[in-house]
């Protein structure tokens, strides 16, 4: 699945119901229709929610999801500086 068809609200979306060996995970951030940003990554041999590296996964997308912003104060010009 493409990261902009999750933003689509009139498409649901569909498991196939195979069973794999790979946790496969896509995160998008949307505002309405529009893709704003975008991770995604895989990891091996992980049967549960509860494994660490699959949570480290799920940690390491959220943060390249949103990356770390300084706010400085001001007008919004300063909102895009990254670390």
């Amino acid at each position: 699945m493409q990261a902009e068809q999750v933003c689509s609200p009139e498409r649901e979306i569909e498991e196939d119901g195979m069973a794999y060996t790979e946790a496969r995970v896509r995160m998008a951030f949307c505002r309405g229709p529009y893709l704003l940003s975008t991770s995604y990554g895989s990891i091996r041999g992980v049967g549960d929610p509860a494994d660490p590296r699959f949570q480290r996964l799920i940690h390491d997308l959220t943060r390249e999801l949103f990356p770390h912003r300084e706010y400085r104060g001001g007008d919004a010009s300063s909102l895009g500086r990254t670390r």
